[in-house]
């Protein structure tokens, strides 16, 4: 058993003693980095030419293959640059290699801006398109399908040109005509098929924009004056639609649309006071004054006045319901509410009546006085006729029913 380790290790070691046939055979294989490893090793131990040229040759196919391992991976201009550099370098019998290799790598690229001219192409895209044709045959000009798509986009160009060249004399027929909404929609089609944004047709398309929308926006004016809110809006639209980046234009589409909501809420006020609701009212009112439109200045003063008397009327009535009870203190203070909410102003004949109760319940103060100094007094007789007086004057009077009602109920 231990002869046979002997020979075993023997075995291994003579295994991995390597030589140059070693490396050739690497080489032959295609392995050029152990090919290169392996003539390495042995020129460190036993330096020679035979080994150098070996390994200069060895370094060779090492940037060949590195050509084609960038194009593997699509790094078609990095190949590029080693090929230019191996043309100055590569042996007599590589030459055709090297031709091979770049006629490969002009290739790649070609194929690149096929393919991304078909997707312009897909997507309408049509002058980036040919552009993207037109440099595929830079590189590759054997590219038929290059070639064709090419002249595909050629064909269509030609034929949209013809057809934004119609559409830019119907323009020109129109404005002839005085049809201007006519001639911008024919230069619009021009200028869009053109997509130059300097072209006639998108000049005479952005002038006439321009005039079109500043005639609109007079024509808002005008139904402004006129007090057409509604069609005012619709002219201010246009005027937006037609020329955004004017802020004249958002100004005036949002004067109006302030203008239909403050008239909106004036409507509701209006209908709320009609109804009743004078505290809705006053909140319609109140979002009206807030978008302060000038123009609805005078609607809301004289909604407000209605509103107002319509409030005064409600608090007249129930005065004069509370006067009928007799009940002279609630009717005092709601007559007083009126003249409050107008300012000190009369309305109707409110001070009057308010002077005429005022005066009652004084009178009923003094008999209220009376009856409890008489109570006090001990006088029960003075003080329960005092105390009848002051509830024929009002019998709302503070603490007299009250009194009355305990003196009633001690005499049960």
């Amino acid at each position: 058993m231990r002869r046979l380790s002997v020979l075993g290790l023997l075995a291994v070691i003579s295994c991995q003693s390597t030589t140059i046939e070693d490396g050739d055979s690497m080489f032959r294989r295609g392995n050029y980095p152990q090919a290169m490893e392996i003539y390495s090793d042995l020129a460190t131990e036993a330096p020679s030419g035979e080994l150098d040229q070996r390994m200069e040759r060895t370094r060779y196919f090492l940037m060949e293959q590195g050509v084609r391992d960038l194009l593997h991976l699509g790094r078609s201009e990095d190949a590029l640059e080693v090929i230019d550099y191996l043309e100055g370098v590569a042996p007599e019998d590589r030459m055709q290699t090297i031709a091979d290799l770049r006629g490969r790598t002009l290739r790649q690229i070609g194929r690149r801006h096929y393919d991304l001219g078909f997707a312009y192409y897909e997507a309408t895209q049509i002058e980036a398109a040919a552009r993207e044709y037109v440099l595929c045959l830079s590189w590759d000009p054997e590219n038929q399908d290059a070639k064709t798509n090419l002249a595909r986009c050629e064909q269509w160009l030609t034929t949209r040109d013809r057809i934004a060249e119609d559409y830019y004399f119907q323009g020109m027929d129109h404005l002839r005509a005085d049809q201007d909404l006519r001639a911008r929609t024919a230069f619009m089609h021009a200028a869009t098929l053109l997509g130059d944004d300097d072209s006639q047709a998108a000049e005479r398309l952005t002038n006439l924009t321009t005039s079109l929308a500043e005639e609109s926006r007079e024509k808002s004016y005008l139904f402004m004056e006129a007090g057409l809110t509604g069609q005012a809006w619709v002219a201010a639209q246009d005027a937006v639609y037609l020329a955004p980046d004017d802020p004249r234009n958002q100004e005036l589409a949002n004067h109006l649309a302030d203008m239909v909501l403050s008239n909106a809420y004036l409507v509701a006020a209006d209908v709320a006071r009609r109804g009743g609701e004078t505290m809705a009212a006053d909140e319609f009112l109140e979002k009206t004054r807030q978008l302060g439109v000038v123009e609805h200045g005078e609607r809301i003063r004289t909604v407000t006045e209605l509103n107002q008397d319509r409030k005064n009327s409600d608090h007249y009535a129930r005065a004069r319901a509370y006067e009928l009870d007799n009940q002279m203190v609630h009717a005092r203070d709601r007559y007083q509410q009126i003249l409050d909410d107008e300012g000190g102003f009369g309305w109707r004949d409110v001070e009057q009546r308010l002077t005429a109760i005022s005066a009652r319940l004084a009178e009923a103060k003094q008999k209220m006085t009376a009856a409890q100094v008489a109570r006090n007094a001990g006088d029960i007789d003075g003080y329960v006729s005092g105390l009848q007086e002051v509830l024929r004057l009002s019998v709302d009077f503070p603490d007299a029913m009250e009194q009355y009602r305990a003196h009633l109920a001690e005499k049960e």
